[in-house]
Parts: C-alpha cells; structure tokens; sequence
C-alpha cells in the first residue's frame, strides 16, 4: 500500500524485490530434508508448490502480453515475441505457443485471468480457454464466463474442452460439418526421405487412424515382462 505526494491511495504497484524474495524462498526450499517429513508434510508440499507453479503461470503470461504490447522483444534484438521467448527463456516452440496463447486469452477474458492468478484454475485449462477464443471468439466465451469458470475449477481440462464443444455446437450447429469438411481436405499420408531415414506426416479421418493405430499397438507390444525398450523404439522395430 503506498500513498502519493497528493494523497492518491495505490494499492498495486510493482515490487522490484519480488524476484529476489522469490529466490530465496525457492532457495530455501531446496535445502528442505524431505526424508525427515511426514506423508501429511510432503501432500501439503506437492500441493502447495502446484498451487504457487500455477499463479505463476498465469503472472508470466501477463508479463509476456505487457512485454510484447510495449515491443520489448524488439529492443532486445529479436523480430517477434516468440522467437524471444525461445533464446531469452529457452522454451521450445510448443512452449512458446502455449505462454502466448495464454497471454492473449488473460488479456481478453477478464474472469479466467482472476481464476488463473489466484491458483483457482491450472495453465491447462487456460489453454483451453484460448482455444474457446480461437473457436467461439473472445465475446461468446467472455460472456459464458460465469458458466464455464465453476465448470473449469471443479473438473480437468478435457472436460472443460467438451463443455466449450457443447457450447459451440449450441450456438453455431453447422460448425461440426465445417469441421468434417475442413477434416477432409488435409487428409494425406505421405513418406519423405530424408538423409538416411524417412520422415512420415499425414492427417487421417478417425476410422482410418484407430485402423493403423491398432496394427501399430499389436506390433509394440512389449516383447516380454524385462523389455525395457520405449514403446516409440518397439514400434518402430515392431515394422
């Protein structure tokens, strides 16, 4: 809390010291001898290091909007906010589309932002939120919020994603036949050399990859109770 020369009251400024207190609480926690806590101890633990994992989250994806609103990434050299994000914070490039997804659906939906900073909700249903945004646009899940939020602090993100289908089927019933078009067009299968392997990509409707999805968990099985091989290395050898 801090009052100005002329009296205004401000009850939120930004505290320089938060990253060092930060540290050292981090710091501190390191030296922690796990062995000596009870069961009870270390349940409070985990969950208290995710709740505070969580706010956190949601306060970097604040600090990444602000930070690209003001081009920040610009006057550290780098053309956009992503590739920033990838030398600055090493993230890799689904990462780094999850913290900007997140930052641009914080700034649009006001609700999901309070949710999401005081621990409420996790960064995975804020992905889903994004992807509302994406599907619906920022005003049908802006004015949902009431419904979806309890929904989202109460249930995982998969459900909260089916409730976002459910909501999308209501107002706009043509979209799944979009969809089932859109789904069509990229169907492909293709095998690409490249050095001395193959690269192979494609995109199959659900009947066809449960098909080979299917052949390819019949030739990974493991080979016996000591096949220690990881199931992508069993498939592969598996064909």
């Amino acid at each position: 809390l801090l009052f100005l020369a002329d009296g205004t009251r401000v009850e939120h400024m930004f505290d320089q010291e938060w990253a060092r207190c930060l540290h050292g609480v981090v710091s501190r926690a390191e030296r922690f001898d796990l062995a000596e806590a009870s069961k009870d101890q270390l349940r409070e633990l985990m969950v208290g290091i995710q709740h505070g994992v969580d706010r956190l989250h949601a306060l970097q994806a604040r600090a990444v909007a602000e930070f690209e609103s003001r081009d920040g990434h610009r006057a550290d050299g780098c053309a956009s906010m992503a590739a920033w994000l990838r030398r600055e914070l090493r993230l890799s490039g689904s990462e780094t589309r999850l913290r900007r997804r997140a930052a641009a659906a914080l700034v649009l939906l006001p609700e999901v932002k309070a949710a999401a900073e005081a621990g409420r909700i996790r960064p995975a249903h804020v992905d889903v939120f994004a992807t509302g945004v994406q599907r619906l646009g920022a005003k049908v899940v802006r004015d949902h919020q009431h419904l979806l939020l309890p929904l989202a602090e109460t249930c995982d993100p998969a459900e909260l994603l089916t409730a976002l289908d459910r909501l999308r089927e209501a107002i706009d019933p043509d979209a799944a036949d979009r969809d089932w078009v859109h789904a069509q067009e990229k169907y492909d299968f293709s095998l690409r050399r490249v050095g001395h392997g193959f690269d192979v990509s494609g995109y199959l409707d659900s009947e066809t990859g449960a098909k080979l999805k299917q052949v390819l968990d019949s030739v990974s099985a493991p080979a016996g109770s000591d096949d220690q091989r990881p199931v992508a290395q069993r498939r592969v050898e598996g064909l």
